[in-house]
């Protein structure tokens, strides 16, 4: 039984993406949920739900200077706001969240949220003007990752103190071609790889960096592809990626790098920053402003 809470319309306007805790009791999967979304570009896992991301705009534009991207909380088929279109996002997109504090990718920066008080303003970390497609987050100790598409650019910023965050600067790391999706787990870094000229060539493909203090990206399989999100199983053994070209969710064996396509219950045209979660992918399908919850397979 598949089953779908449709939109009622947005409104006026590696804690991991794997981490499980505190899991819905309500486990009727798969469920296609887009009420309130438009143009739903990342999830993340909060509480007993999901964080969602949503651009907002007039038009699917990831650079968008509009100032009306929100969040969305979820949870099973309830949708709430969580963070208005209040101007301080215009095109949200990774996430990371600790101790309160939510850290957000956006359009040449990434805004900080602190969830015990929204009502106090974001903190904002502002990066080099030409770095404008501020991608996807992740995590070690207090070094935040962030990747960059337009400029092929991985940055560090030091969240040592969150409260104090909008003084940092981004630390260039390593250059891939087009990163993009990237997530933390058992020391090493891993890199999803989408084409900024459309059709991707050989050198969009999915990294890894073995060793976070002499960074060399790796890369672990040579299909090219448009590859956007990334989760890394909880025994470390498995990658599961979204790719644009052809549209779906993949799975790697670390060991072996043998590629699995997942059967997903319904076609997707998107497929974003998604959260592999308690046995379960939350998918964003950024084209058709929709979030689909699926259990493994």
């Amino acid at each position: 039984m598949l089953i779908i809470v449709t939109a009622i319309g947005a409104p006026a306007c590696n804690k991991s993406k794997t981490t499980a805790q505190n899991s819905p009791t309500n486990d009727t999967l798969p469920r296609i949920v887009s009420d309130k979304m438009r143009f739903t570009e990342s999830t993340y896992p909060y509480r007993d739900g999901f964080i969602v991301a949503n651009f907002g705009s007039s038009e699917l534009n990831p650079l968008n200077l509009e100032g009306k991207g929100y969040l969305l909380f979820l949870k099973e088929t309830t949708v709430t706001m969580l963070i208005p279109p209040d101007g301080n996002l215009n095109a949200p997109r990774g996430m990371y969240e600790r101790n309160g504090w939510l850290f957000i990718a956006d359009v040449g920066k990434i805004v900080v949220y602190n969830l015990n008080s929204l009502n106090v303003k974001p903190q904002t970390v502002w990066f080099p003007k030409e770095d404008v497609m501020v991608n996807d987050l992740a995590a070690h100790g207090d070094t935040l990752f962030a990747t960059v598409s337009n400029t092929g650019r991985i940055f560090t910023v030091n969240i040592k103190d969150p409260a104090r965050v909008s003084r940092e600067k981004p630390v260039k790391y390593i250059n891939i071609p087009g990163p993009n999706g990237i997530a933390v787990a058992f020391g090493k870094l891993y890199i999803c790889s989408f084409s900024q000229h459309g059709k991707p060539d050989a050198a969009n493909v999915v990294y890894v960096v073995n060793d976070l203090k002499k960074p060399v990206p790796e890369k672990i399989i040579t299909q090219p592809g448009n590859y956007d999100g990334i989760a890394v199983s909880d025994g470390g053994t498995k990658l599961y990626v979204s790719n644009w070209s052809p549209a779906g969710v993949i799975e790697i064996d670390l060991s072996t790098k043998a590629v699995k396509k997942i059967n997903l219950p319904v076609e997707v045209t998107g497929p974003a920053d998604f959260s592999l979660w308690d046995g379960k992918l939350i998918i964003p399908d950024l084209v058709k402003s929709r979030v689909i919850m699926m259990k493994m397979p």
